[in-house]
């Protein structure tokens, strides 16, 4: 990030419980996990971390997973997300499996995520062994609770042996009064839940600011998207650590 040295980027990044990618096309500073959906990806992205996500574009069925292999190949991603579809079980189990053997034949040699849509549970059970890192999916407008639980269900079922993504996840900024309501707290709490989330707010955030336009408008907006992630990292970190403080927390472990 901007005016910060690579070595306290990462000494903050790699004290969270959850690696956090950020997602979307706007900052430029460097940041260890980044996510990109195909049709906004771009290589100085790429450049600007240690490891990259490409996903697949759910809301364009006119994109698939050649597509996105095509892509990941041309830009060296580490890890694709298969297309699934969304809401739709049967649907997506088809795809992926469509995917992975597609997969196994294109020169593009990122790790597949398997997105899992809901009931994730049984979704992951159709799936389970097909490859070692799964997302779950569906649940972006979803709650907190209901995220957690779907993660929850999942690894009730698969422990710890898979790499569980948090598709959608975000981070709400924590609020004590809310008892346990916020995910920040939920990880906290249970930190073996995910492996690692997407989290578009600090490109967003950036994009609303009252910054003026003209010459140099990226630079306030990359310092204010790098303040909102890394203050992120920091709450989701043992030396942070938020947990509520409400009398009768709304129990959200899994």
């Amino acid at each position: 990030m901007v005016a910060l040295e690579r070595e306290q980027v990462e000494g903050i990044a790699n004290d969270c419980y959850v690696d956090i990618y950020i997602a979307g096309n706007l900052s430029n500073g460097w940041w260890p996990w980044r996510m990109q959906h195909v049709n906004e990806s771009g290589p100085s992205h790429v450049d600007r971390c240690e490891s990259y996500i490409l996903d697949s574009s759910y809301r364009d069925r006119n994109v698939g997973n050649r597509d996105v292999f095509d892509r990941a190949h041309e830009l060296g991603a580490d890890m694709v997300v298969l297309a699934d579809v969304l809401h739709d079980m049967e649907s997506t189990v088809d795809a992926v499996r469509d995917g992975l053997n597609l997969l196994d034949n294109h020169p593009c040699e990122a790790d597949p995520i398997i997105p899992l849509q809901p009931p994730h549970s049984e979704c992951y059970r159709r799936l389970e062994g097909l490859a070692d890192r799964y997302a779950i999916g569906g649940v972006n407008t979803a709650s907190t609770r209901e995220k957690v639980e779907a993660a929850g269900a999942v690894r009730n079922i698969a422990g710890q042996d898979i790499w569980l993504h948090g598709l959608g996840y975000g981070l709400e900024t924590p609020q004590p009064r809310y008892g346990c309501n916020t995910l920040v707290y939920a990880l906290n709490e249970n930190p073996g839940l995910l492996d690692s989330l997407d989290y578009s707010t600090p490109i967003q955030n950036a994009l609303n600011q009252p910054i003026s336009s003209g010459d140099h408008r990226t630079i306030p907006s990359n310092v204010y998207a790098g303040y909102v992630v890394l203050e992120a990292a920091r709450l989701l970190s043992p030396s942070t650590r938020v947990v509520s403080d409400a009398e009768n927390p709304t129990p959200l472990a899994w």
